[in-house]
C-alpha cells in the first residue's frame, strides 16, 4: 500500500464562539494542480487522503466542539491496471467521522488505477452551515480555488490519480506509397498497450518534402487513437495533376507532447520515406474489345458536348488519354457516360476499369450482354428513351457485386437471364417486356424499392414470364403491389420462398351418385415433386357444400399427404345411398395456407353428388319395329327418362346391348353401344338403318337391351326389338354396271382434326345419282363429275347412291377412315465424297424433302419403309422431310459439311453448339476448368456431320477448355467463355 499524507483545513466559527477552527490540508510534492484537477501520482509513492481539525488560533479542538461530518468519495472513471482492486481507487468508503483532538483521518489508495473521483464533506442535516460557521481556504496551502461549502454546509471537490510508473510505447509505420489517382499514403500508429487512459491520445505528424512539393499531397498534421483502442491509420492524401513527374518522395516522423509525454515514448525506425509515383505517363491503356467503344473516348468531342463527365463536370480528352490510349491509371476520374446515341456498340468489355462510374446510358446501340464490374449508380439501356427506339438486342445482363447500383433501366429488350446479387443499394428496377422465366430474387434490396428522390415507379417487371418473384416482407410486398409502386404479371407470383411447390386442387371426378353408389374424387397437384431427404408433404383443406359429412359421404380428414418424389395425390369422395329425397349435393374441398407448399390456382374444387331418389328410371321400346331391305325403311328405338335429365353438369350417357339374328355393317349399319339424352330431355331415339345387301336370308332382327350407367336406373321395358324383311325382289330395271360406281377413301384424318376424304366417281354411265352419307343426301355425282365428301371422322361410313329415274334403285357402300400413320425417319447417312443423304421413310405413300428450300418429291404404293436419297450442298444443309399431312409429324436435321469442327455461340449461355463433326463410331466430348478440372464428359455415336449440343447452362461463369476427341487421335481444342 503506497500512502500520501494530505490535510484539509476547513475554517467556520459556531454561534456564540469567537474562534474559528479549520479542517487543514496539507500537500506533499507529489499532489500537482493539472487543468484544474488535483493529481496524485501513485506511481513511485503510498498516497493516502487525510483530514485533521486543528484550532486557527493554534489550540487543539475539544470533544463537543464540532459536529460530526461524513466523508464521501464517489469514482467518477477509472482505468483498471490492477483487477485485484475490483475497479475502485479506495479500500474503502469513510462516513460519519468526527474532526476531534488533532486526529487524522486516514482514506488508503489503490495502486495500479487511473482515475478520477470526487471528494464531499457533508455535515449533519441538523447543522445549518449558514448560521454558525464559513469554510475558508487556508492560504498557506497551494489550493486555492476551493470553494466555501453550499447553502447546506457541503463542500465538494475532484482530484484525480496517475501512475507515472504505468509507461507506454507508441511506433509508427508505413502501410503503402502513394500512387496518383489510385492511392494514399498510409501509416500506422500502434500502442504497445491497450486502453492505457481513459482518454484520446492526440500524436504529431511531421512531414519533411524531400523530392516533392506540398501541391502533390495534402498536408496531414495530427493522429488521434481514441479512448479503448490501441492504434489507428492514417493517410497523407495524394492530389492528382496532368504534370508529367518523376518518382517523388517525402519524411514522416511522429511526436507526442500531450498530458502523458513523461511516460509515453514514441518510437520508428528512424524517418520513414515514403514515395508518390505519377501516373499521368499511363502505363497500362484501357483494353476496349469494341472498336468503336474505343473511338468514342479517342472523340474531343463527346468531352465538350458533355457525354464524358468527371464528378466536377465535363473531362476534357487529356484527362482520360495518353499518346492516344485511354489510360487505366486515370480511369478512375470518369463518373458520367453516355453512350446513347446509337454508335453500334456491341460490347461494354472495359468499362470495368472505370472505378468510379455512376451513370452510363447505352441506349440505341445492339449490345447483346451486359456484363458490369464497374459499380455504377445508374445504367439505362432501355429500348425507347426519350422516344427513340433502342436496339433491344439485350439478352444477357449480369449486375452481381454491383452495391452502388441504385437504377436499372432495362425496359423492351429481349433479356433471358439476369444476374442479381448484393444490389443493396437498388432503389429502381425497370425489366418491363423482356424475356425473364424461372425465378426472380429481390429479397436483398426489396425495402429500398420505394419512391424516393428519383420519382420512378420503383418496380417494373411485367410482361416477361417469371413463375416466382422472392421477398422476405410479404405484407410490405402486397401493400407495395397495391399502391401501384410495384408492377408484375400477376401479383401470385411474389413470394417469400421461391423454391417451394405451388399447391392446386381439382376435381377430376366431379359427378358421383347414390346410385351404385358412384364416388367422386379430387386431386391435389405440386407444380414440383416432393423433395427428397425428409417426408412426404401434407396439405391442409377446409371441406364445405350442401352434402353432410357422415350422412351423404364418409367423413373426410382435413389433410392428405403427398409422397417423396410424387407430384400429386387424390381425395375420394365415398358416397352413402341414404334414400333421402333432396337435390343433388355438393362438396367443396379448397386448400389451406400451409408448410412447404404456396397456394396455386384452381385453389377450391366442387364434386356433386346425384341423390338416388331424383335419378330419371330408363326404358327401351320399338317406336318403328318393322325394317325392311327394300327401299330400304328404317326401324328406330326411343329410350324415355322417367324425369329430365337435371341441369347444371352434363348429358345424361345410357348404355345398351346389341343382338339379335341381324349382322351389323352387312344388315344395318353399326351401333355405338350408348347414346346421350341432352340436358333438360326425357327421351332420344336410336335408329336402325337398313343396308340392302340383296342376301337370300329370311326375316332378321335387332335386339337392343339397356345396361346400368351413371345417372339412371333401370325400368321396365328395359329391352326391345326391330325386325328387318329381307326382299330379293328388290331389283330394278336400271342397266348399270357396278363397277363402273367407284368410292374411295382419297384421304386420311389426321387425328382428332376430322379431315378425311371419301370421292364418288361414276364411270361410263349417263346417270345423275343422289349421294347420301350415312342416311343423309350430301351432294351429286355423275359421269365424269365425281364427288367429294369433306371434313370426315375416323370409323366406318355407308355411302349410297340414288337416282330419281329409278325410284326403287339404291346401292350402298361401306368405307372405313383410318387415321394417318405418324412420319418415322431413321437410317440417316451421309456420303461425303458425292454429298447424298440417305433415309429410310415409313407411314405415307408419297413424302416431300426440302433440302435447303429445294424440293424433292418421292411416291411409294405402300406406307411400309422405304429408301429415298437427296443431294447435298457442301457447307450447311437444312433438311425437312414430311408424308402426304403435316400432322404424321416433319422431320428436321442440320447437316454441316465443313473442312473443320466448330463451336458457337462462343462466348455462351445456354447451349454449345458443335458443328462440322465427321462420321466416325465414336466422339467423346470434355470439358475443362482452365486448373484442368473436368467439367463435362460426353459420349456420342455416329454423329455424322450432326450438329450435337453441349448443355452449359448448368456450370457457373467463366473460362474452359474445350476438346473434341476424335478416333486415330484426332481432337479439337479450343477456349470456350461461359457467360
Amino acid at each position: 500500500m503506497k500512502k500520501i499524507l494530505l490535510l484539509f483545513c476547513l475554517a467556520f466559527s459556531l454561534a456564540g464562539y469567537s474562534q474559528s477552527y479549520d479542517i487543514e490540508i496539507t500537500l506533499g510534492p507529489q499532489l500537482q494542480d493539472v487543468n484544474g484537477f488535483y493529481v496524485i501520482d501513485n506511481g513511485n509513492l503510498d498516497p493516502t487522503l487525510s483530514f485533521d481539525a486543528v484550532n486557527s488560533g493554534g489550540g487543539q479542538v475539544t470533544s463537543g466542539q464540532l459536529p460530526s461530518y461524513d466523508l464521501i468519495i464517489n469514482t467518477l472513471e477509472s482505468t483498471i491496471r490492477n483487477p485485484a482492486s475490483g475497479g475502485n481507487p479506495f479500500d474503502e468508503d469513510i462516513h460519519d467521522f468526527t474532526l476531534i483532538t488533532n486526529e487524522a483521518i486516514t482514506v488508503p489508495v489503490n495502486n495500479g488505477i487511473d482515475g478520477t473521483f470526487e471528494v464531499i464533506i457533508d455535515g449533519d442535516s441538523d447543522f445549518e452551515a449558514d448560521e454558525y460557521f464559513t469554510i475558508e481556504v487556508s492560504t498557506s496551502n497551494p489550493i486555492l480555488n476551493l470553494k466555501n461549502a453550499d447553502p447546506d454546509g457541503v463542500v465538494r471537490f475532484n482530484m484525480r490519480i496517475e501512475d507515472s510508473s504505468d509507461t507506454a510505447t507508441a511506433t509508427l509505420t508505413k502501410i503503402q506509397d502513394g500512387e496518383e489517382g489510385i492511392q494514399d499514403i498510409e501509416y500506422r500508429i500502434k500502442m504497445n498497450k491497450t486502453n492505457y487512459t481513459n482518454q484520446d491520445l492526440v500524436f504529431d505528424i511531421n512531414i519533411n518534402n524531400i523530392s516533392t512539393s506540398p501541391e502533390d499531397y495534402t498536408n496531414t498534421t495530427q493522429a488521434t487513437i481514441a479512448n479503448g483502442l490501441d492504434e489507428v491509420v492514417f493517410s497523407i492524401p495524394i492530389n492528382t495533376d496532368l504534370e508529367v513527374e518523376p518518382l517523388e518522395s517525402l519524411e514522416t516522423t511522429l511526436g507526442y507532447s500531450g498530458a502523458f509525454a513523461s511516460r509515453l515514448t514514441v518510437t520508428q525506425p528512424g524517418p520513414i520515406v515514403a514515395t508518390i509515383t505519377d501516373n499521368t505517363n499511363c502505363s497500362t491503356a484501357v483494353n476496349f474489345t469494341d472498336s468503336n467503344l474505343e473511338a468514342f473516348f479517342l472523340d474531343t468531342n463527346n468531352y465538350s458536348s458533355g457525354l464524358i463527365r468527371g464528378a466536377s463536370g465535363n473531362l476534357t480528352i487529356n484527362d482520360l488519354v495518353v499518346n492516344g490510349k485511354v489510360c487505366v491509371e486515370k480511369a478512375n476520374l470518369l463518373t458520367y457516360l453516355d453512350l446513347s446515341d446509337g454508335i453500334g456498340i456491341t460490347s461494354l468489355e472495359g468499362i470495368e476499369h472505370f472505378v468510379n462510374l455512376e451513370i452510363l446510358y447505352a441506349q440505341r446501340n445492339p449490345i447483346v450482354s451486359i456484363d458490369l464490374r464497374a459499380n455504377v449508380n445508374l445504367i439505362d439501356f432501355r429500348a425507347n428513351r426519350a422516344g427513340a427506339v433502342n436496339a433491344g438486342l439485350v439478352e444477357y445482363v449480369d449486375l452481381r457485386g454491383l452495391s452502388n447500383l441504385e437504377v436499372v433501366a432495362l425496359t423492351g429488350n429481349i433479356i433471358t437471364e439476369l444476374l442479381l446479387e448484393n444490389n443493396t443499394s437498388l432503389q429502381v428496377l425497370h425489366v418491363q417486356n423482356n424475356n425473364l422465366t424461372g425465378n426472380l430474387d429481390i429479397s436483398t434490396f426489396e425495402n429500398g424499392l420505394a419512391r424516393g428522390s428519383y420519382g420512378y415507379t420503383p418496380l417494373l417487371l411485367d410482361g416477361n414470364q417469371l413463375s416466382c418473384i422472392k421477398v422476405n416482407d410479404l405484407t410490405n410486398a402486397q401493400n407495395r403491389l397495391d399502391s401501384g409502386d410495384w408492377v408484375v404479371d400477376d401479383n401470385n407470383l411474389v413470394k417469400t420462398n421461391c423454391d417451394e411447390p405451388t399447391a392446386s386442387i381439382t376435381a377430376n371426378d366431379p359427378d358421383a351418385s347414390e346410385v351404385g353408389p358412384d364416388n367422386g374424387q379430387f386431386t391435389v397437384n405440386l407444380s414440383s415433386p416432393v423433395p427428397s431427404g425428409c417426408c412426404p408433404m401434407t396439405i391442409s383443406y377446409t371441406v364445405a357444400g350442401t352434402a353432410l359429412p357422415g350422412v351423404d359421404y364418409t367423413v373426410l380428414t382435413g389433410t392428405v399427404q403427398i409422397p417423396i418424389g410424387e407430384t400429386s395425390a387424390p381425395i375420394d369422395i365415398d358416397v352413402i345411398d341414404n334414400d333421402d329425397a333432396i337435390d343433388n349435393e355438393t362438396v367443396e374441398l379448397t386448400l389451406d395456407p400451409g408448410s412447404g407448399y404456396t397456394l396455386g390456382t384452381p385453389n377450391s374444387a366442387i364434386v356433386t353428388i346425384t341423390n338416388s331418389a331424383t335419378i330419371p328410371m330408363a326404358t327401351i321400346s320399338a317406336n318403328d319395329p318393322n325394317a325392311s331391305e327394300v327401299g330400304p325403311d328404317n326401324g328406330q328405338f326411343t329410350i324415355a327418362l322417367s324425369s329430365a335429365v337435371p341441369a347444371g353438369c352434363c348429358p345424361l350417357t345410357i348404355n345398351y346391348s346389341v343382338d339379335g339374328t341381324a349382322i351389323p355393317a352387312a344388315d344395318y349399319i353399326n351401333l355405338t353401344g350408348t347414346v346421350e339424352i341432352p340436358i333438360g330431355a326425357t327421351s332420344v331415339t336410336i335408329d336402325i338403318n337398313v343396308l340392302n345387301n340383296d342376301d337370300a336370308d329370311d326375316m332378321e332382327s335387332v335386339e337392343v337391351t339397356l345396361d346400368t350407367g351413371i345417372g339412371y336406373t333401370l325400368g321396365t321395358p328395359n329391352s326391345a326389338t326391330v325386325t328387318i324383311t329381307n326382299s330379293l325382289e328388290a331389283s330394278t330395271d336400271i342397266d348399270l354396271d357396278i363397277d363402273d360406281i367407284i368410292v374411295l377413301v382419297t384421304s386420311e384424318t389426321c387425328e382428332g382434326q376430322n379431315n378425311g376424304e371419301i370421292e364418288v366417281s361414276i364411270f361410263n354411265e349417263n346417270y345423275t345419282f343422289s349421294v347420301l352419307l350415312d342416311g343423309d343426301i350430301v351432294g351429286q355425282a355423275s359421269f365424269n363429275s365425281p364427288f367429294t365428301i369433306n371434313n370426315r371422322s375416323t370409323g366406318e361410313h355407308i355411302i349410297c347412291l340414288r337416282t330419281t329415274e329409278y325410284p326403287d334403285f339404291e346401292q350402298c357402300f361401306g368405307v372405313n377412315i383410318k387415321a394417318f400413320e405418324g412420319l418415322n425417319v431413321s437410317g440417316s447417312t451421309f456420303d461425303i465424297n458425292n454429298l447424298t443423304a440417305s433415309y429410310f421413310v415409313e407411314g405415307s405413300k408419297n413424302y416431300e424433302v426440302l433440302v435447303n428450300e429445294i424440293t424433292y418429291s418421292f411416291k411409294f404404293n405402300t406406307t411400309s419403309s422405304k429408301p429415298i436419297e437427296v443431294p447435298l450442298d457442301s457447307n450447311t444443309n437444312e433438311i425437312i422431310i414430311k408424308g402426304i399431312s403435316d400432322c404424321q409429324g416433319v422431320f428436321k436435321e442440320s447437316i454441316i459439311i465443313a473442312d473443320e469442327i466448330r463451336a458457337h455461340p462462343n462466348p455462351v449461355v445456354n447451349n454449345l453448339e458443335i458443328d462440322g463433326i465427321p462420321n466416325s463410331e465414336n466422339t467423346e466430348i470434355a470439358l475443362f476448368s482452365v486448373s484442368g478440372e473436368l467439367i463435362k464428359h460426353l459420349k456420342f455415336k455416329n454423329k455424322n456431320y450432326k450438329t450435337i449440343s453441349v448443355p452449359m447452362y448448368d456450370i457457373p461463369a467463366g473460362v474452359y477448355l474445350l476438346k473434341v476427341l476424335l478416333p486415330n487421335d484426332n481432337s479439337l481444342d479450343k477456349k470456350i467463355i461461359k457467360k
